[in-house]
């Protein structure tokens, strides 16, 4: 009878342990890299010397193209005239926005290593293109990749 009773006992307390940690963990406020937010980090600007501003932001790895494109039209319906991309890693983003400027400024060039870790982060962009009839606005894989979608 004893021996029922304290496995009574042990098996109450790891309910109260279980069920007090569940309740924790349901509490911890989420960082910006566990949810799917409107509002990324921005990890620069520049304005080309077309007066065309870009925006690098920081958005969590493994977005789908569902998630991209809304984050794309939220992005653009606050900032319509600003080409934004994304990228998945900040690691390395001061020495990218360096030599952003400097390839504008004809310092730098295409054969940079940074362009190669930017190949690898930049997982998509939001850009205006042009064609017969207009211009229009539109999501692309990586730097340069396919088209994802229109934004409007």
């Amino acid at each position: 009878m004893k021996f029922h009773g304290k496995l009574i006992g042990a098996g109450i307390l790891l309910f109260v342990v279980l069920a007090c940690n569940l309740s924790a963990n349901s509490n911890q406020k989420k960082t910006s890299s566990d949810d799917d937010t409107t509002d990324p980090k921005v990890l620069g600007t520049f304005t080309n010397r077309r007066q065309m501003v870009n925006k690098y932001v920081l958005v969590r790895k493994g977005l789908t193209e569902a998630q991209l494109i809304e984050l794309a039209k939220e992005l653009h319906r606050k900032e319509p005239a600003v080409t934004f991309w994304f990228l998945d890693d900040d690691s390395k983003s001061d020495e990218m926005m360096k030599w952003v400027k400097a390839y504008e400024a004809d310092e730098s060039d295409a054969s940079d290593p940074i362009t190669n870790w930017m190949s690898e982060h930049i997982v998509a962009n939001l850009q205006q293109y042009f064609r017969e009839g207009g211009r229009y606005w539109a999501l692309s894989k990586g730097m340069m990749g396919d088209k994802i979608a229109e934004i409007e």
